[in-house]
């Protein structure tokens, strides 16, 4: 037997989901989302290195793309978002990159399974310049499968790193099984690493295997100067965060 207070809640839930759902099918439509490109900086001269591009929708309910991507997922739409997403961050590339900065753009292994995401469908001008940041919302089950896939784009030019590295799915595993060229740090690992010598060692080891492999370590989340030194001296080669980046006034009208 279903209480009336329980059945009042879901209804509820419902009926925010379904509004939800309506938002994302009118952002797809429309093409209601715009990217944040947020800078990726060279460690040692604080120059920009690159950009990952960070999608926001237009709608309210859709800002977080967190939002964006867990209601796609469950209204099989996944797929329709991803290319949406991935299409706007290119196409800006022209206006917002200048020469020799990459983009990075953030791919989950569900995406590799859409037939038009393929090496030669995406309309890059330049592959070399591109990153594709492998973001696990859903595990990776068959690596030698996935790495076939890479390898195909790689033949291409793009580049790939493994994101949020020390959380979740993304582990050692992942970057021992798809040889990343970019390796970022999740800011779990960052936060606070200037008075957590645990933390400092396993930074300092996952850079040596990086140096050694021909890979770079991305570490995000700095947001304090404390942060930014320690990870220079332990050697860290690119750092992103809001110490060396704030919102646009622009993004945060966007945003709110």
């Amino acid at each position: 037997m279903r209480w009336p207070a329980e059945s009042s809640s879901n209804s509820v839930e419902q009926r925010e989901f379904d509004r939800k759902a309506a938002d994302l099918r009118e952002t797809l439509r429309t093409g209601g989302l715009y990217i944040d490109y947020h800078p990726i900086v060279i460690t040692e001269t604080e120059e920009i290195f690159g950009y990952e591009a960070l999608a926001r929708g237009t709608l309210r309910s859709m800002r977080r793309p967190e939002v964006m991507f867990e209601v796609a997922g469950q209204t099989d739409m996944i797929w329709e978002l991803s290319r949406l997403c991935r299409n706007t961050a290119i196409s800006g590339m022209k206006k917002r990159l200048e020469k020799g900065q990459l983009l990075f753009i953030n791919i989950d292994p569900h995406d590799f399974t859409d037939p038009a995401f393929t090496e030669t469908d995406m309309d890059v001008p330049d592959p070399t310049r591109v990153v594709l940041e492998i973001t696990e919302r859903t595990a990776i089950r068959d690596y030698p499968k996935f790495r076939g896939r890479l390898q195909e784009f790689r033949e291409r030019g793009y580049r790939f790193a493994v994101d949020d590295a020390g959380s979740g799915y993304a582990g050692l595993g992942s970057i021992a099984n798809l040889e990343p060229d970019f390796i970022k740090l999740d800011i779990s690992l960052i936060t606070g690493i200037d008075t957590n010598f645990i933390k400092q060692n396993l930074v300092e080891t996952l850079v040596k295997f990086a140096n050694d492999h021909g890979a770079m370590v991305i570490a995000e989340g700095v947001e304090r100067a404390e942060e930014f030194m320690t990870v220079r001296n332990l050697g860290v080669h690119l750092v992103q965060g809001f110490f060396l980046h704030r919102p646009s006034a622009a993004s945060l009208r966007r945003a709110w």
